[in-house]
């Protein structure tokens, strides 16, 4: 497990980090009430996304991440402190694969391009496709992180 100071008042981000190769890192972000490592540690490995660096970052107040009672919960506070995580252990650029769940833009996206990420939601890939039918996810977690 990793982790990152991402608040002024020491809130830390924690992550499961895969290792891999030079090509650019990549991200798995979990969605609203989840967790990235049991929804995307088998994703991380799968041979049709293997390779590259993966961290599997739980937003604060989820997973391993910490719980501040100070800090916002917008997609722009999540996506301010999933930046400054990746600063922190020097990832300037980074492929990220989310779930936002809709066809609607990624609230988050520029900020986060801003900051290095190669941002590829992967639509209509809710828990249950990345849950049951991972091969299909990995899939098109790889077409849409293709060339980041």
């Amino acid at each position: 497990m990793r982790s990152a100071q991402v608040t002024p008042g020491g809130a830390r981000a924690r992550w499961v980090e895969v290792p891999g190769g030079l090509q650019r890192p990549r991200v798995y972000l979990h969605g609203f009430g989840a967790s990235s490592c049991p929804y995307f540690a088998a994703i991380a490995v799968h041979p049709a996304v293997a390779g590259s660096r993966s961290l599997l970052i739980n937003m604060l107040g989820f997973g391993i991440s910490e719980r501040p009672t100070n800090v916002g919960c917008t997609l722009e506070d999540h996506a301010h402190a999933l930046a400054t995580a990746l600063e922190a252990v020097d990832i300037q650029r980074a492929g990220l694969a989310c779930d936002p769940n809709d066809d609607q833009p990624f609230a988050a996206e520029t900020q986060l391009v801003d900051a290095g990420a190669a941002v590829a939601p992967t639509r209509n890939c809710g828990h249950n496709i990345i849950l049951d039918k991972g091969d299909a996810f990995a899939r098109e977690t790889a077409r849409a992180l293709q060339g980041t």
